[in-house]
């Protein structure tokens, strides 16, 4: 085992298989499935608790998004920042220039 491996995790975070970045390709394009098609959106789950501030989300929290998220925050899977991180950033600007919600 090489050093980088203890760091790095060589497999996918999805299903297990050999994949160097993180995911392999069909657990990529699961994720990639799950980002809604035109880019970030307010969301509110139902039932929404009261007081509930605006939220925005790149896709829906399901599938192979939920996953590779508690992969990452869970898992201690930090070799998937990358593949977050568009999505995340993506959805930072939307709220940005979104007006608050009323």
């Amino acid at each position: 085992m090489a050093a980088s491996d203890l760091v790095l995790p060589r497999t996918c975070a999805g299903c297990g298989a050999p994949a160097p970045h993180g995911l392999c390709d069909p657990c990529l394009d699961g994720l990639l499935g799950c980002l809604f098609l035109g880019g970030p959106a307010r969301v509110r789950p139902d039932p929404a608790p009261d007081g509930l501030v605006p939220v925005v989300a790149a896709g829906a929290y399901a599938g192979h998004l939920a996953h590779v998220i508690r992969a990452y925050k869970d898992g201690d899977r930090r070799d998937l920042r990358p593949l977050l991180a568009v999505p995340l950033s993506r959805a930072i600007a939307y709220a940005a220039r979104s007006p608050p919600a009323g």
